[in-house]
C-alpha cells in the first residue's frame, strides 16, 4: 500500500509539473496579434466555451509521467530496503 501511495503522489506531482511547463513553453511561445483580436472581439458570443481534445502530446505526458513516477518509487524503495538491511 505504502508503495502505491508513493506511486500516486509522485505521478500527480510529476503530472502537474509537466503541464506546468507545457504552458510555459506554450505562452512563451505564442505571439499575439493584439489589432487583430480587438477587431474580431465585436462579433465574438459573450460566453465562452472551452471545447478540448484528446491529444498525443497529453498521451505521451501521461506516459512520461507515469514512467518516472514509476522509477522514483521503486528507487525510494528499494533505498529504504537497503538501508533497513545495513547493521547499526
Amino acid at each position: 500500500m505504502k508503495k502505491f501511495f508513493l506511486f500516486g503522489v509522485s505521478f500527480v506531482v510529476i503530472f502537474a509539473v509537466f503541464q506546468m511547463l507545457s504552458g510555459m513553453v506554450l505562452t512563451w511561445m505564442h505571439t499575439p496579434n493584439v489589432s487583430e483580436a480587438w477587431s474580431m472581439s465585436g462579433s465574438l458570443p459573450q460566453e465562452t466555451v472551452i471545447v478540448g481534445n484528446f491529444s498525443l502530446v497529453s498521451l505521451g505526458m501521461i506516459l512520461a509521467s507515469a514512467m518516472i513516477a514509476y522509477i522514483i518509487s521503486n528507487r525510494i524503495m528499494q533505498f529504504n530496503k537497503n538501508k533497513a538491511e545495513l547493521p547499526s
